[in-house]
């Protein structure tokens, strides 16, 4: 689980310590990874509704622990992939769920533009390294899963990977406002959700992989904009927005709902397969999209539809 010390993340991994899971919470802060473990340890409370599914699908014990790493790293990712495989021979399913909305114009090491390393590249570069484990895990029958938590708003993404590959970021900065935040945020939703469909296509029935809209949610994304604008909407956001935990329940629920079995590449709002965009249901633009976000991970690999099955 990325992202897991705080909101949705933090309460998704709360709802399956309750359901007898080990977690492990991929964090950027040790610090912060540690001390919600500890949390974790001591509530190891349910929050979701009952009858969300058979915590039997998922890997047996009741432990979390914490891990470090940055999406927008990839020497990061490769080094939590090498521990994770020293101390763990299965892994029954990834959560990919870390995001952030950078709020000016922001480069990895890389050059690539950080809502997009963060949101994206990352999750594909720890996603390709992981799934032969992921693979190994995984049956026919109980397959290992692969969530990616999406958003309503890839609605208004934008998807170019020849602008992409070219200029390491989703689009060019507007003539009059210059770099715009959620503009980059909309478009790396939408390829999440490009992703999912490459993925879906070259899987084998071993693994199924699903987006999860958590809907509206009063998340800590919203640190990402201007104090006034935090100040300003809170009470809207306070009332007539998803909580965390009422938005963690959608994850929860594709993890471990034996539904989605064979339902590979669908995309769910609270436990309902949705339409997304047309943008999202192109496979020609998965495929180039996958192919520049290779080229952007230098050495790294999406896959795609051509490649063989394991």
């Amino acid at each position: 689980m990325t992202g897991a010390n705080s909101g949705i993340g933090k309460e998704t991994a709360r709802q399956l310590v309750g359901l007898d899971a080990t977690v492990i919470l991929a964090c950027r802060s040790q610090s912060k990874a540690a001390a919600t473990c500890f949390e974790l340890r001591e509530s190891h409370i349910v929050n979701g509704r009952p009858g969300l599914g058979v915590a039997e699908q998922l890997m047996g014990g009741k432990g979390v622990e914490p891990m470090v790493v940055d999406l927008a790293d990839s020497d990061s990712i490769q080094r939590f992939v090498a521990e994770f495989k020293r101390n763990h021979d299965r892994l029954d399913a990834l959560v990919n769920n870390a995001a952030t909305i950078a709020g000016s114009l922001q480069h990895n090491r890389d050059g690539v533009e950080l809502t997009f390393a963060t949101n994206h590249a990352g999750p594909v570069l720890l996603t390709s390294a992981l799934l032969p484990l992921l693979q190994r895990s995984g049956t026919k029958e109980r397959p290992s899963r692969i969530v990616n938590v999406a958003s309503r708003l890839e609605r208004q993404g934008r998807c170019d990977p020849d602008f992409l590959a070219g200029q390491r970021q989703t689009r060019p900065l507007d003539p009059k406002r210059g770099y715009e935040p959620l503009g980059h945020y909309c478009d790396s939703k939408l390829c999440n959700m490009l992703y999912t469909r490459s993925l879906s296509s070259f899987l084998d029935e071993r693994v199924t992989v699903a987006a999860v809209t958590p809907g509206m949610v009063n998340s800590g994304l919203f640190r990402s904009f201007p104090t006034w604008y935090r100040l300003l909407t809170w009470p809207v956001r306070a009332l007539y927005l998803r909580t965390p935990a009422e938005a963690a329940e959608g994850v929860v629920w594709a993890l471990t709902a034996e539904t989605i079995v064979g339902e590979s590449g669908n995309y769910y709002a609270d436990g309902v397969a949705v339409e997304p965009s047309a943008a999202a249901q192109d496979d020609e633009l998965a495929e180039r999209l996958c192919m520049a976000t290779t080229q952007l991970l230098q050495g790294g690999s999406c896959g795609s539809a051509s490649e063989a099955k394991e």
